[in-house]
């Protein structure tokens, strides 16, 4: 009965260290690859969430080529990123106190929202992110798409963290949609 006791009481500080350094899954945000249209404004294009955990909040940050030149003189212009929408048709639709836009240049946005009450369940569209590729054409980039800030503060759900995966954009004459996006469609 001791060792019965004994390794329940184990299990159950393992667990209680495992919850709280955030090794149990957390939310995943993966862009993948997203092809955008040459010389176009107005793409709007899906950035999804899976997982299922329990979030009350977002702090999303959304940088193309690190923030391009306006935060390194060497930085690579990219498509510009014209409107981040974490509110309208997303995980937070209708349970969230509005959107703040803290950060919104051509290459870099962050954008934050919390629920009105209680949580919703991070699995889904978690963003529209509208991007501009006027001036560059069919060919160009690839260019990166990370989930952070151009100094490096990540993406979390107000203060839970998520598995972050870098994605890239590419420009492409007939766009070749991911499942994701597919799964917008219609």
């Amino acid at each position: 009965m001791k060792t019965l006791m004994t390794l329940i009481g184990l299990t159950l500080g393992v667990w209680s260290l495992l919850e709280s350094t955030s090794i149990l899954a957390a939310p995943i945000i993966d862009p993948g690859t997203i092809y955008l249209a040459p010389d176009y404004a107005g793409q709007a294009v899906p950035l999804y969430v899976s997982g299922g955990d329990a979030v009350q909040g977002l702090n999303l940050h959304v940088s193309v080529e690190q923030g391009g030149p306006d935060f390194s003189p060497t930085g690579k212009l990219g498509p510009v990123i014209t409107d981040v929408d974490v509110t309208n048709r997303t995980i937070f639709a209708g349970r969230h106190d509005g959107q703040t836009t803290i950060a919104d240049f051509p290459q870099a946005w962050v954008v934050a929202t919390a629920t009105t009450s209680g949580t919703v369940s991070a699995n889904g569209i978690l963003a529209w992110i509208t991007f501009d590729t006027t001036g560059l054409l069919e060919g160009a980039g690839p260019f990166s798409l990370t989930l952070e800030d151009p100094a490096g503060v990540p993406s979390d759900f107000a203060g839970i963290g998520a598995r972050l995966s870098a994605g890239q954009l590419v420009i492409s004459g007939v766009p070749e949609p991911d499942a994701g996006q597919l799964g917008a469609i219609g």
